[in-house]
């Protein structure tokens, strides 16, 4: 597979920095390679912002200096390509372990990515908590209603599900439960060793299983798809993305 962009001088700057003596000099080498997100990086985010998330990123995260300079870079650029800013908007998590860099897609960047496509009016996902009024039905006339009790406070999440209006009419949902979150949390090399946004974030990580898991009812789109065979997994490295096109 090709890589996108010549990534050789930012790859091996990095590897040049992975020393500890050297490793906070990675700071200095994102904000020098402006160019070369420049060609990645979509206008509506634009360089300066997202070199400010990802270094910020790393200081809340020490350990991803930890990671190779390989899955680093390329954690970074699938970041940059897919258009999903890393940090507390929660679009995607860049989580050190064992040295490498997982890819994990969080909710708000998968619906981000949903409505790119052009063809979803709306899309959102919901936690049903213990003592919600909540019922669902397929078939010829499918429909969903929930009416949450009140205040979540700590009431246990017994359901989630996500839903979508269509631009070409009709609305599609998934629901799923714990037995469904749980086998995709085990699925995650770091959910299934109890770390990362798997704790620090599992409410929202519930919703993104209910949104993955609506994917195949979704008019295709490559940006999506892409998103779903690259999350939770390590980055090896730049990848070659699919053109977004017209989403169909």
């Amino acid at each position: 597979m090709t890589e996108p962009t010549d990534t050789a001088p930012l790859r091996a700057e990095l590897e040049r920095v992975a020393s500890p003596e050297a490793v906070q000099t990675v700071y200095d080498l994102i904000k020098r390679q402006g160019p070369e997100l420049a060609k990645v990086v979509p206008e509506s985010i634009g360089v300066e912002r997202f070199s400010r998330t990802v270094l910020t990123e790393i200081r809340r995260t020490p350990k991803l200096l930890e990671c190779s300079p390989e899955s680093l870079l390329g954690a970074m650029m699938l970041a940059a390509q897919l258009g999903l800013e890393p940090g507390p908007l929660g679009q995607v998590y860049l989580v050190p372990y064992k040295r490498q860099v997982e890819f994990v897609v969080g909710y708000r960047g998968y619906i981000d990515l949903a409505y790119r496509s052009g063809q979803v009016k709306d899309v959102s996902a919901q936690l049903v908590h213990e003592g919600d009024s909540f019922a669902y039905q397929y078939g010829t006339t499918p429909r969903l209603t929930h009416v949450p009790l009140g205040p979540a406070d700590e009431r246990e999440i017994e359901a989630a599900y996500a839903v979508a209006r269509l631009r070409t009419g009709g609305t599609v949902f998934a629901v799923i439960y714990e037995d469904d979150w749980e086998r995709a949390r085990k699925a995650s090399p770091t959910g299934s060793k109890n770390v990362g946004p798997w704790v620090e974030h599992r409410p929202a990580m519930i919703r993104k299983t209910a949104v993955r898991r609506l994917e195949p009812l979704l008019p295709k789109s490559p940006l999506f798809a892409q998103a779903v065979e690259r999350d939770e997994t390590p980055a090896p490295g730049p990848v070659e993305l699919a053109d977004e096109g017209t989403g169909l």
